[in-house]
């Protein structure tokens, strides 16, 4: 189990680092090919999945802080505060498929129907918030989205949810 966690922390922080995530950091910093070495052809986006081995996991991410939250099914929540050098289990088991991280504090953080308000030491179980997605509003932490098979808000930071609507399928699938 713990060479899975390990492999799937390496997956993401490659994944996480080819994307750029820590491009504040190295604002001009480029990947170069070897001289004479011939480029990839470019493809267009196409879905690969869900398709076993994968394994669905949620990131959260502040890099001016260097704070990373993985959460995953069946592997809980690790955190890292040194930009995943490192990586502490805030909850060591459990299922966790969506992330949401306040953009100004990164003590803040939903989870798949937890919240956390002081970095992870403790989660508080909320009556919504559930979803295969979350999205926070940039400008106030205290709105939240999370969409599953219909899709949930909050305006009060987690306290009260209310559905926009119910009823969604769940399709992914396309090319």
């Amino acid at each position: 189990m713990k060479f899975m966690a390990t492999k799937l922390v390496v997956s993401i922080l490659l994944g996480a680092v080819a994307s750029g995530l820590f491009a504040a950091d190295a604002p001009s910093a480029k990947i170069a090919a070897p001289s004479g070495a011939q480029q990839a052809p470019i493809h267009p986006w196409m879905s690969v999945g869900p398709a076993p081995p994968a394994i669905p996991a949620a990131i959260a991410v502040h890099a001016p802080s260097h704070t990373i939250y993985i959460g995953s099914l069946g592997g809980g929540i690790l955190k890292s505060t040194d930009g995943g050098v490192t990586f502490v289990a805030v909850i060591p088991g459990g299922s966790v498929l969506s992330m949401a991280m306040d953009p100004y504090n990164p003590n803040v953080v939903y989870a798949g129907g937890f919240k956390t308000t002081d970095g992870g030491a403790t989660w508080v179980e909320q009556d919504g918030g559930v979803g295969f997605s979350m999205a926070m509003d940039p400008t106030n932490s205290n709105i939240v989205y999370a969409g599953g098979f219909g899709v949930q808000k909050t305006t009060d930071g987690g306290e009260t949810w209310q559905f926009l609507f119910k009823g969604l399928a769940m399709l992914r699938f396309f090319r």
